[in-house]
């Protein structure tokens, strides 16, 4: 349940937090609370002095009443699972709007977010099971970027800006706070994404002089006295697969990659392309056509079986064999085409197993589009036109499943190799701007029976290990992150959004800056600890967020496969609800 309500200027007695983790974090102390006024004396008439007229009375204080329009803070209550104590508790969360701070290093968000428990008891945690103080992350729903709290340093060693000054919410106690600091989207306001609690919509984001920050933790003192703040904002890519999986597309504003297996396109150690590539290249033609100028780049990549020498020449042949019959296939005029070949220096997984060489083995398709040129048509790309009459949910139009299928509003029943039982249910899908946001709730029937301790709640619902892809190492909780959860029509499959980098965070160096790595990673723009470190005994539940692209229909189809092009899932058999009604507003 979300409603709105105005911030109490009551709240403002709890500014003063002398033992508040963010503070420490950084690097300031708490201001000290107002002295408090003294108390007005009535004075004695027979003490006032002749002739002179008594002071005037004060006039009354105006009543504050609401703070301005669009300031008002987006309150949550929602039933919650405690994982330690095995208990549901009824949880209230208030998002206030973000205020930006100006800084030498740019324009930041100071967030504040309180926790507090509604029932008559219990406690939940705020730093265990995938909910931490870095999970809170910011989602621009119409430009499809992702931000979470910034990382920064005060010389010694590095950080995330955000921490809570408790990490356990109990019963009867005050609210507890959460601080953070973001980077600036440039809105008017965001969208909140919070484990177990879904995506909090039309956040206000507000300057100071516009909003009581009476209760926010004075993080602007702080920001410039650290060495250096490092922004973590990422634009969120579409991932797709079609023809079977042999044709992957991933996409964002910067372009598109299209993935074609070299298995499919060409016999062993051959250059001159199957009867079976045809299917493949249609669709990659069916793709670019929906794209206006630019520039495409053909790469061919082999496994390392046999010479470099090899290789670099099987790889640039290959690459020109699948540009010759794009040729024919589309009008590329418009396109500036460059073909290379990269042999085995580009691997996406290990060359040790077969399994990796065969996803080495590869053409891929890098498309760049031309400055200032308009949005790629999507409609021609993959996306089904909003008819009313949706083909995606006729069985027999979809790829086969093993698994068990049910229908929206039916609770479904998941039965994993080790003897785990879950059921899961479809809560809503709704639109969100350009995103679609999906609730699935997950409850645990039986546990595993091999005598293990109890399965992550997240086994129903992910790829596991290494997450959704191969092809990048996933360092975020592998194993508990909600990627498999995903969306299936009669020509493709939709993945969860997912964003990536070069970079990751290793602490300070010797002169108090960030120190990064190249190494490449990918993560989903979901639930990414999902039950993460939990006994998930009988009766645990909890209720995964996942974002995925509009796909322009009136219903879709939830479908988790037993495997796909990243990974196999042998551990749980596949499911798939259909008929699932995607709703205009947030219910």
């Amino acid at each position: 349940m979300i409603q709105r309500r105005p911030r109490s200027r009551a709240e403002a007695a709890v500014a003063a937090l002398a033992a508040a983790g963010v503070l420490v974090l950084l690097g300031c102390a708490p201001e000290a609370p107002p002295a408090a006024p003294e108390e007005p004396q009535e004075s004695d008439p027979s003490e006032e002095t002749p002739g002179t007229e008594p002071d005037p009375e004060p006039e009354p204080e105006e009543d504050p009443g609401e703070d301005p329009e669009g300031t008002d803070a987006v309150v949550v209550d929602q039933a919650v699972w405690n994982f330690d104590t095995m208990e549901e508790v009824d949880l209230r969360v208030e998002v206030h709007p973000f205020v930006r701070v100006s800084t030498e290093e740019g324009d930041f968000l100071n967030g504040l977010i309180t926790y507090q428990i509604t029932s008559d008891s219990g406690e939940y945690h705020l730093d265990r099971h995938g909910v931490h103080p870095h999970e809170v992350r910011l989602v621009d729903t119409e430009a499809q970027r992702i931000t979470h709290p910034a990382f920064a340093t005060d010389g010694s060693g590095e950080e995330h800006l955000a921490d809570v000054e408790d990490s356990t919410v109990h019963a009867g106690d005050d609210p507890v706070r959460w601080a953070g600091v973001h980077a600036d989207p440039g809105t008017e306001s965001t969208a909140v994404l919070l484990p177990y609690l879904g995506l909090i919509e039309d956040v206000a984001i507000v300057d100071a002089e516009d909003a009581d920050t009476s209760d926010y933790l004075p993080v602007e003192e702080a920001l410039p006295e650290l060495v250096e703040i490092h922004e973590a904002t990422w634009d969120l890519q579409s991932h797709r697969e079609r023809a079977d999986g042999d044709v992957q597309i991933r996409q964002s504003d910067d372009g598109a990659t299209l993935t074609l297996d070299s298995d499919i396109l060409f016999a062993v150690d051959e250059h001159t392309l199957t009867e079976e590539a045809e299917a493949a290249l249609q669709v990659a033609s069916d793709e670019l056509e929906g794209f206006e100028g630019g520039e495409l780049r053909i790469v061919g990549h082999t496994d390392d079986v046999r010479s470099l020498e090899h290789n670099e020449q099987l790889s640039a042949d290959r690459a020109e064999a699948v540009h010759q019959r794009l040729e024919e296939l589309l009008d590329a005029e418009d396109l500036t085409v460059t073909t290379e070949g990269r042999a085995f220096h580009e691997p996406v997984a290990s060359n040790e197993t077969e399994q990796g060489r065969a996803m080495n083995r590869r053409v891929e398709l890098h498309y760049t589009p031309a400055e200032a040129s308009d949005p790629p048509d999507t409609e021609d790309a993959g996306e089904l036109e909003d008819t009313g009459e949706l083909d995606q949910t006729e069985d027999d139009d979809l790829p086969a499943t093993s698994g068990p299928v049910g229908r929206a509003g039916e609770p479904l029943e998941i039965t994993g190799e080790h003897g785990g039982v879950v059921e899961v249910s479809v809560e809503e899908v709704h639109t969100a701007g350009n995103l679609l946001v999906g609730r699935i709730r997950v409850e645990v029937l039986e546990t595993a029976d091999d005598g293990e301790e109890p399965l992550p709640l997240s086994w129903a619902l992910g790829f596991g290990d290494r997450g959704m892809h191969e092809s990048h190492e996933n360092p975020y909780n592998p194993g508990n992150q909600t990627d498999a959860l995903t969306l299936l029509n009669a020509q493709e499959r939709i993945f969860p959004l997912e964003f990536d980098d070069t970079e990751s965070f290793e602490g300070a160096d010797e002169e108090g800056f960030i120190r990064e790595q190249g190494d490449p990673w990918r993560s989903v723009a979901a639930d990414r600890g999902f039950g993460m470190d939990a006994e998930a005994e009988v009766g645990s539940w909890s209720v995964a967020t996942v974002l995925w692209p509009q796909t322009g229909t009136e219903e879709v189809v939830v479908d988790v496969p037993g495997q796909s092009e990243h990974a196999e899932r042998p551990w749980s058999e596949p499911w798939r609800v259909v008929d699932v009604p995607v709703e205009t507003e947030k219910p």
